[in-house]
């Protein structure tokens, strides 16, 4: 399969109990959200994947957990992850957001905060998005909804060696040409249409923001491919930047024809 890129996202999540995000560039995590979320979201996953129901359960919402996570449910859900995406190893989160009724709000002391984390397992090459919404109920937060995501447990498996074999390549060249000042080897892969859409000019406003917010490329890490019907392939890696600590997250948007 051949692909052409419909564009790059650069984003720098500031999460502080809400997300706020920045035109072209927003920061990954802040320590304080991350740190109250990450040993839950953890939790879950480690015990799901060591088949410990109880582990499983500890910080679920009682009603949500009756009604979604019995233990049926649990052994089901097991089963399935060892077989499609195999052991657990790592996540990241990728952001987090209040929400209100399924509605994304700025302030709302009844909110629930909706994570995303980005999961690799031993046979899902492409990464697992996973989908978790915690509340603070008595001044600890509950789960109060988990959802899995990608191409194995969806029956939609993606082309692992092409898709990897170009998004790697493509990206390093894309963050080393933007680091570089360099628009024309930026766009040399572009869509023409896409490349019309994101001038000199765009790109120039985007080379001064990275350098002031961020500061010089380093490295990057593969984290998963997610197919998108209408967006074409979103391919997400994390990124290391000389004056972000926390990391960026890099989207590259492949067209496959």
């Amino acid at each position: 399969m051949k692909f052409k890129v419909i564009s790059l996202i650069l984003v720098v999540l500031l999460i502080t109990g809400i997300v706020s995000s920045l035109s072209g560039c927003s920061s990954k995590a802040s320590p304080n959200i991350q740190t109250l979320v990450d040993p839950i979201v953890k939790n879950i996953l480690t015990s799901l994947n060591n088949n410990d129901y109880t582990a499983f359960i500890k910080n679920m919402d009682q009603t949500y957990k009756n009604t979604y996570w019995n233990q049926d449910d649990f052994d089901k859900t097991y089963n399935q992850m060892k077989t499609e995406v195999g052991d657990y190893q790592s996540a990241d989160l990728y952001r987090a957001a209040l929400t209100s009724n399924g509605d994304i709000v700025t302030t709302n002391v009844n909110a629930q905060i909706h994570l995303e984390y980005f999961a690799q397992y031993s046979k899902e090459p492409d990464g697992i998005e996973v989908e978790m919404n915690v509340q603070l109920v008595n001044g600890a937060y509950e789960v109060q909804g988990l959802f899995f995501n990608s191409p194995n447990l969806n029956g939609n498996t993606n082309d692992e060696e092409d898709v990897r074999t170009y998004a790697d390549s493509e990206i390093e060249n894309m963050l080393v040409s933007l680091n570089n000042n360099d628009y024309t080897s930026y766009t040399k892969d572009f869509a023409e249409s896409k490349k019309d859409e994101f001038s000199q000019t765009d790109f120039n406003e985007l080379y001064k923001q990275i350098k002031s917010t961020v500061g010089r490329y380093q490295t990057k890490k593969f984290e998963v491919a997610d197919t998108q019907e209408s967006n074409g392939l979103l391919v997400f890696y994390y990124a290391r930047y000389a004056l972000e600590p926390a990391g960026v997250w890099v989207v590259i948007v492949l067209d496959g024809n």
